[in-house]
C-alpha cells in the first residue's frame, strides 16, 4: 500500500471521522497513552466486511452521534496539531478506495507488541480484555503456524 499523509479538511473527510474513528498502531496508541488520552481510548474488536475477519486494537471512543472523541467542533482532529493523529488517519482520504489500510493498520495490532499494549491497557472490563488478547494470540499462532 503506498499512500501520502493526507490534511484533506472538506467536509466529507470530516463527515469520515463522525462515523469511525481512525485506528493507530500500537506504538501510537502508547505515545496517546502517555500524552494521557487514556481516557478517550478504548478496547475495540472491529470486523472487516470483506473478509468477516476480526482484529482487535485499542481506538479512540466514538459515539453514534458525535463521532470520534477528538473531533473538535470544527470537524478537525486535535490530534494532528500535536503530531499524534494515528496512521489511518493521518494516510485516509475521501478521494481513495478502501484498499486495505485499517486491515493493515489492524494487522499491526498482531504482534507481541499490540499484546503487550492491550494486556497493560488500564481497562476496567478484564473480560472483553481477556477475549482481544486471545484473539490476537490465537492469530499470532495461525500466523506462525503457516510459515
Amino acid at each position: 500500500m503506498n499512500r501520502n499523509e493526507s490534511n484533506c479538511s472538506c467536509a466529507t473527510c470530516k463527515m469520515m471521522c463522525r462515523t469511525s474513528p481512525c485506528f493507530p498502531t500500537p506504538k501510537e496508541a502508547i505515545s496517546l497513552i502517555q500524552r494521557g488520552y487514556q481516557d478517550q481510548l478504548q478496547l475495540t474488536i472491529y470486523t472487516d466486511q470483506k473478509t468477516e475477519r476480526l482484529h482487535s486494537a485499542i481506538t479512540p471512543k466514538f459515539d453514534q452521534k458525535l463521532g470520534c472523541t477528538f473531533q473538535n467542533r470544527q470537524g478537525l482532529c486535535e490530534l494532528h496539531s500535536l503530531g499524534l493523529k494515528p496512521t489511518e488517519g493521518r494516510l485516509a482520504h475521501h478521494s481513495l478506495a478502501d484498499d486495505g489500510l485499517r486491515v493493515s493498520v489492524c494487522d499491526t495490532w498482531e504482534t507481541q507488541e499490540g499484546i503487550d499494549v492491550i494486556k497493560n491497557f488500564p481497562d476496567s472490563d478484564q473480560e472483553w480484555k481477556n477475549l482481544l488478547l486471545l484473539m490476537l494470540t490465537n492469530r499470532m499462532y495461525v500466523k506462525r503456524a503457516r510459515t
